[in-house]
Formats: C-alpha cells, structure tokens, sequence
C-alpha cells in the first residue's frame, strides 16, 4: 500500500490529521480482508461492508474512506460500489421520520411494524425489498393526499448550497426555455470537462462513448406506432408547449402511429382527433395502451 501517497492524496482534501489516520488504517483492514483476490472488485467490497455491519464499524466516514482508497487506487469497480452503498442511504429513515411527522407514532409504527429500517452499507437488493414491503403498506393504508405529503418533497438529505449555480443560472435567464437549453449544455460541457480529467459523474465514469451517446440522442423517437417527444412534435427544437386544444390540432399531423407522448407541458391529460379532424380531451384519469 502506498501508505504516503495516499495521505497527500487526503491532505489535498482537507482532511484533518485524525481523519487521515483513521482512513488510512480503514484501507489497510480492506487490504487484509481482500489479501487472496489479485484485484478486489464489487463482491469483496459487499463483503467486507457485511463485517463492517457485523462490527459496527459502517460509518459514513468509513464508506467515505474506502471510496476515496478505490479512487486513489483507479479501482474504479470497487469505488462504484463503495458510493452505491452511500448513495441514499438516509431515504428511509427520512421516509420513517415523515411519516410519523404526517400520520403520527402508532400509524407510523403499524405502516413499519416487523421493518428493520436498512443499515449503512446493506446492498442496494435488500434496501429493495424493505422499500417494497413499506410502500405497499402505504398504497394500502394511507389515503393518497397523506402519501403525497409524505412523499411530495426528497427523502434525501441535499444541501441547497449544491445548487447555487442552477439557480444563478435561471435568475439570468429570460424563460424557462432558455434555462434549460443552457443548464443542457453546462451538463454536457460538465461531462467533456469530467471525461478529460479521468473523473466520475457520480458512479458513472465518463468516457467519449458516453458524451458521444448524448449528443446522439434524437429530439423525438418513434417506436412500434409511439411516438416520444418531450416538448411537441411540430417542432421538437423549439421547446414550445402544447397548452390548448389548438396547439394540439396543430401537432397531430407531425407525427405517425396512433399515440404521441409528450412531457413538456407537465399536464396530465389524454387528447384525441376524430375523423373529422375533431380535436377533443379525452375524459378519464388513467388509461392503458393495448397492442394491436
């Protein structure tokens, strides 16, 4: 192990002396638990989260460190999985706390009761299963204006200091539109700047495979008779809504196959055209799409 490459490596983070020390002696218990395999990958890393679990050593500060050892070590399947273990991991004690906070203590418990909340580090599978077993409890128990205030905000703990830019950003521009054609091209230029550097986009690591992918996805896709279209199929580019019967009746045209898809506008609401070229809502709130 380079033990003093490591720690300039942490030093450059600001890290304090103490926090160094306990990373470095972290990277040297991975070492020795994974001293049989040549390359530690993703399932030495679960396993030796399990001991960590197992000793009460899963601390964010651990992960933390053993995510940074796998970065400093250009193991980058073992730090994927060391972040995918942080990632999220407070939702559901959040989820718990709100919903003590909307229904109260003796719903809440009835909503978890026989429910070990997930512990740091337990792979992202079995988190599943417990999210499973809650949210069917809550569909099945709790009226929906009472999940919705359960679930309208985040469950995740994020700092709104991380989104100054953003913001910034839409302050300066002139429209909605103009905000999100420009906060696109931060995003990509964020990536091409990522892929030159050897860096992640949280577990991602990019590459041109990847930059080149996105410049490549089309405004609008058609697919076995659907159509997907994010702002209207008229004119893909211009971002413009489809708010009224008229907008619709003039996008009809523009696309083939039965049924057009579309999310700009963020209105729920299903929109027909008769044979008369008669446009009309379509009453109803949920629909289904049968083949054929």
């Amino acid at each position: 192990m380079d033990k003093n490459g490591f720690r300039v490596y942490l030093q450059e983070r600001n890290l304090s002396n103490e926090e160094i020390d306990a990373s470095i002696q972290l990277a040297e218990r991975f070492i020795e638990f994974t001293q049989d395999t040549d390359i530690p990958g993703s399932d030495d890393l679960l396993n030796f989260s399990a001991e960590l679990i197992e000793t009460g050593d899963n601390t964010v500060a651990n992960y933390y460190a053993l995510a940074r050892y796998a970065y400093f070590t250009d193991n980058h399947e073992v730090y994927i999985a060391a972040v995918d273990l942080l990632d999220g991991a407070e939702v559901m004690d959040n989820l718990y706390q709100r919903a003590e906070a909307v229904l109260g203590t003796q719903r809440r418990d009835v909503i978890f009761d026989g429910v070990d909340l997930p512990q740091l580090g337990l792979p992202n599978e079995e988190k599943v299963r417990v999210t499973q077993v809650v949210m069917s409890r809550l569909v099945d128990s709790v009226a929906p204006q009472e999940c919705e205030q359960i679930l309208a905000n985040s469950l995740r703990d994020l700092d709104e200091a991380w989104y100054r830019d953003e913001v910034s950003l839409y302050q300066e521009c002139t429209s909605l539109d103009d905000f999100l054609d420009k906060n696109a091209q931060n995003f990509i230029a964020l990536l091409e700047m990522l892929r030159d550097e050897g860096k992640p986009f949280f577990t991602q690591f990019i590459d041109d495979q990847v930059v080149e992918y996105l410049h490549s996805l089309p405004m609008m896709r058609e697919h076995n008779g659907l159509t997907l279209v994010h702002a209207n199929p008229r004119d893909p580019e211009s971002w413009n809504y489809i708010f009224t019967l008229w907008d619709a009746e003039m996008n009809f045209p523009h696309f083939e196959g039965a049924f057009c898809f579309i999310g700009h506008s963020h209105q729920p609401v299903a929109v027909e055209m008769d044979c008369d070229g008669t446009v009309n809502v379509i009453p109803g709130e949920t629909f289904s799409v049968e083949e054929g």
